[in-house]
């Protein structure tokens, strides 16, 4: 038994090593914070190790420690050798001298000439020399301020030194609302003093405070004689005074947010619980694969620029994730539009265990949700089998909104998740809204009313929602946190956003996992359409059950998807008007509800936008399907439409061209009509 625990410990100390290196000439690691280049005495290529506190110059002497692959600096050392060529540890400090390359910036409580601190409600003033009526020689002193606090409300004192020396304390007018105290509550300097500071004094106080953020103690040593300067200063209240200025109604509960203290009704909390949860069911799934530390854990997002840079959202959340799962090892992944593939994963940051989190960031500049439909949903999901899908679109799809633009927006949304969750049916599925817009000409709350519509897929198809939108919003200054364009946030807006994505991480409560829901295209539906799958064409041009208008019909055989092993091919027959093949479906099946088409197209390139459009036509009115195209590959154009209870007919069209200017060619798999919002499929 001797001899194990030896062997054990020899074992458990060889793990462990210490290795004396200097930080190179460019120690900055790009790409990892708080990472930098060490140099060791060997001669092997610099290695990026951990560093928890040194500043980033070069030259710098430090001890590695080396655990189990991870390098930590603990330290710079002290070494005077002839080794290097850069500077030393022991010059170091030159770099922090005046005009120095990295002058250490001090807080001018920090200095201790005449310097005021506090113990309890007694306050004392350091020594020094000072200039009043003239020269003296202050040797330091401090003064009880236990009777100058109010028996009600609050009030300023100001501290200063008298032309004799004697440090004194002058007390302001007090007021009844400690929150209304104003600088303008300061006593007036009195002549021949010398200013030290102003104190914050009020009923019930026990502590003068005078920590970084959270002071009573206000340091005047430096304000111009008789113009006392607090702008900028803006210390918080401790909970004794934010209590005191808070008026309760019976059944409320003191809550504290942002580190300050408010008043809160039950129902109020409620409504914070429920949104804070709100994504908990859904995330569970990721949450406890990342909790057991068994497995790697993949995670993808599509979207458009506003989180394809690594100052953005989705870099930033991963970041922080392995920070919160530090035995993962965070991989790093950008997609090119160039190639339509994935670059090589790479280490952003090491864990301590065995697995990966790999980061898949599919976003691109300027794309819309159509962007990953067609071929780019198996190369940006499918084959990479991700556990967690983020889908990021919004601003692309347009500067101008109406309802049923917002509505049309929803179908285009659903055209992009049911193909989703057919390539990834066990991934968990979170869709957000984004920022605020305020760039010149868009609608105004155009990004709340698509967050609305992104919340009701969510809620009809049980996947997760972020709605970023409103996290802007609730800052009550939403235009400070995005940048002069109006369109993409700056830092302080992409740390909001970070923020309220890796939330949906830190719920952990014993929820069973969720039922996930299949695909509404792998779902079981009836075609309300005849011959939608244009199984019976065998007399072409005549397709059964479809009238053609200005449209000529052939059957593909070469590029087709169904097991018909043809598509029908559609070309205008001549400009001047519209291109389509049109049918009626029974109107007594469907009035008063809502209905939605999906067709299955392919459009040549150099196609118009107005090629490959689907609609719904109803007494009165009706819906087209927003033009939008991928080329040379089949993809789901999708409409939805409520059906007037008084409508005499309802008609399904697929344009060839919606436009009239001739020359369109395109094709058609299949087209399918069933009740309900949400696509479908007859295959």
């Amino acid at each position: 038994m001797m001899e194990i625990e030896k062997k054990l410990k020899r074992n458990k100390k060889a793990a462990v090593r210490r290795r004396p290196g200097r930080l190179t000439s460019s120690p900055v690691v790009p790409g990892k914070p708080n990472f930098l280049y060490v140099d060791f005495l060997d001669g092997s290529p610099p290695v990026a190790c951990w560093n928890p506190s040194l500043p980033p110059a070069p030259g710098i002497h430090v001890l590695v420690e080396e655990r189990n692959g991870r390098r930590t600096i603990l330290s710079d050392r002290a070494v005077f050798a002839d080794d290097y060529s850069f500077s030393f540890t022991k010059f170091h400090r030159d770099n922090h001298l005046w005009h120095g390359p990295d002058p250490v910036m001090v807080d001018l409580r920090q200095i201790l000439w005449l310097q005021p601190t506090a113990n309890g409600l007694v306050l004392s003033v350091r020594s020094g020399w000072l200039l009043t009526t003239g020269w003296i020689y202050f040797a330091g002193d401090s003064v009880d301020l236990t009777d100058n606090r109010p028996a009600s409300g609050a009030r300023f004192v100001l501290v200063t030194i008298a032309s004799d020396g004697a440090l004194t304390a002058t007390n302001g007018d007090i007021v009844d609302d400690i929150f209304a105290l104003v600088k303008e509550d300061i006593p007036a300097l009195p002549s021949g003093h010398r200013l030290i500071c102003a104190v914050r004094l009020y009923a019930g106080q026990i502590t003068i405070r005078n920590t970084q953020f959270n002071a009573d103690l206000f340091d005047l040593r430096f304000a111009e004689a008789g113009k006392v300067d607090l702008s900028g200063y803006q210390p918080l209240s401790d909970p004794l005074t934010q209590i005191s200025g808070l008026t309760f109604a019976d059944g409320d509960i003191i809550q504290q947010v942002g580190g300050e203290l408010t008043n809160r009704t039950m129902e109020e909390l409620t409504q914070d619980l429920s949104s804070g949860l709100e994504s908990a069911p859904v995330m569970q799934g990721v949450i406890q694969r990342l909790a057991a530390g068994i497995t790697d854990v993949t995670i993808v997002v599509v979207g458009d620029s506003t989180g394809n840079g690594t100052d953005e959202w989705f870099y930033l959340a991963m970041v922080d994730l392995q920070a919160l799962y530090p035995a993962y090892t965070l991989k790093y992944a950008t997609w090119s539009d160039a190639t339509k593939s994935y670059s090589a994963l790479s280490t952003v940051e090491d864990g301590s265990g065995s697995f990966n989190i790999n980061a898949y960031n599919g976003s691109t500049d300027g794309k819309s949700f159509v962007y990953s439909c067609g071929n780019n949903i198996a190369k940006q999901v499918g084959e990479i089998l991700p556990h967690l899908i983020f889908i990021n679109y919004g601003h692309n799809e347009g500067s101008t909104g109406s309802e049923a633009a917002y509505e049309l927006t929803k179908s285009v949304a659903l055209s992009l998740t049911e193909p989703l969750r057919v390539v990834a049916p066990e991934a968990t599925l979170v869709i957000m809204s984004q920022n605020p817009r305020y760039d010149a000409g868009v609608t105004a709350n155009i990004s709340g009313h698509r967050a609305l519509r992104f919340r009701q897929i969510a809620e009809m198809r049980g996947y997760g929602f972020v709605d970023i939108c409103k996290v802007f919003l609730d800052t009550g200054s939403p235009e400070d946190y995005i940048l002069a364009g109006g369109v993409h946030p700056n830092s302080d807006g992409n740390r909001l956003w970070t923020d309220a994505i890796v939330t949906l991480f830190l719920t952990r409560v014993n929820a069973q996992p969720r039922q996930a829901q299949p695909s509404s295209l792998a779902t079981p539906s009836i075609n309300l359409l005849k011959n939608g799958d244009f199984a019976s064409f065998a007399s072409p041009p005549t397709l059964t059950n479809w009238t053609p208008d200005n449209c000529t019909l052939s059957k593909e055989t070469t590029l087709f998807e169904s097991q018909n092993l043809y598509s029908v091919r559609l070309q205008a027959t001549a400009p001047g008007s519209q291109s389509q093949i049109y049918q009626d479906i029974n109107k007594n099946l469907v009035l008063g509800q809502y209905i939605t088409a999906a067709a299955r197209i392919r459009v040549p390139a150099g196609q118009a936008g107005s090629v490959g459009r689907i609609a719904i036509s109803y007494t009165g009115g009706g819906v087209t399907q927003r033009g939008y195209l991928i080329y040379d590959e089949w993809f789901w154009v999708v409409v939805s439409a409520r059906i007037p209870i008084t409508s005499s007919f309802v008609r399904i069209r697929l344009y060839a061209d919606s436009g009239t200017a001739g020359g369109a060619d395109m094709y058609a798999d299949r087209i399918v009509c069933a009740r309900g919002l949400l696509p479908r499929d007859c295959f």
